[in-house]
């Protein structure tokens, strides 16, 4: 990301950009001054073509949890129907055993505790998800949609063995970047850094707000995609 970093703050020295190794916030007449003193050795790194590959948590559910949601349905169907002839405790158990995956898998993307890997090549934008049956991608050059992130905010006290939880309700934790065109998009969620801080509202769409996202980035690792997105001519600077 140095070399799009440094050509863009070369011709906008004026205008604010992120530090493409820390996304703090500076002009760009001040971009190398902070690179030396923040980030010693930073010009001798290779920080461009080859930095094209994301991995960062997930908010969605993964799609073969479904599919153990309809195994689930299809077998307690085909039991009670009698198309598999059987008796006693196995349907009740296998049912219960495909209903136990689904909600364990339902429970680990909730948490944020799956992943998604996503790559720019040179024509498209990809997404893969943990458990995911299908790659997701996007042509670009594509459309661009920003907006804040939000999440239900809850907190649990525990009284003895029981745990009592407490809704709070909405609350901002980020932004988002939607990139879509035709009928596929990837949404990416990140916290301490804006697009519209930075980069030109012309050609960028306001969305609603959302609650989640395909993949969630560092800042540093959003303002490595911005730059990029900049360089293919999707993002200019203000």
């Amino acid at each position: 990301m140095l070399p799009i970093a440094r050509s863009l703050a070369a011709a906008n020295p004026q205008a604010m950009l992120p530090c493409p190794l820390c996304a703090a916030g500076l002009r760009g007449e001040n971009i190398e001054k902070h690179l030396a003193k923040a980030h010693p050795g930073a010009g001798q790194e290779s920080l461009g073509e080859d930095e094209l590959v994301w991995v960062g948590r997930s908010g969605r559910v993964p799609s073969v949890a479904f599919v153990f949601l309809a195994a689930a349905v299809l077998w307690v169907v085909a039991t009670k129907s009698g198309l598999i002839p059987l008796s006693g405790q196995l349907p009740v158990l296998v049912a219960g055993v495909f209903g136990l995956v689904f909600f364990a898998l339902l429970a680990l993307a909730e948490t944020g505790r799956l992943q998604a890997r996503m790559t720019l090549g040179q024509e498209s934008l990809c997404l893969r998800h943990s458990l995911g049956l299908r790659r997701r991608s996007v042509l670009l050059p594509a459309k661009l949609e920003v907006g804040a992130a939000w999440e239900k905010w809850r907190t649990g006290q525990r009284v003895g063995e029981d745990v009592y939880w407490t809704n709070h309700g909405d609350r901002r934790v980020g932004g988002y970047l939607r990139i879509f065109g035709g009928s596929q998009s990837i949404t990416v969620i990140t916290s301490n850094t804006s697009v519209k801080e930075y980069w030109s509202p012309k050609g960028l769409r306001t969305g609603p707000k959302r609650f989640r996202g395909d993949i969630r980035l560092e800042a540093h690792e959003f303002v490595a995609l911005e730059y990029l997105l900049a360089r293919r001519g999707m993002l200019s600077v203000k």
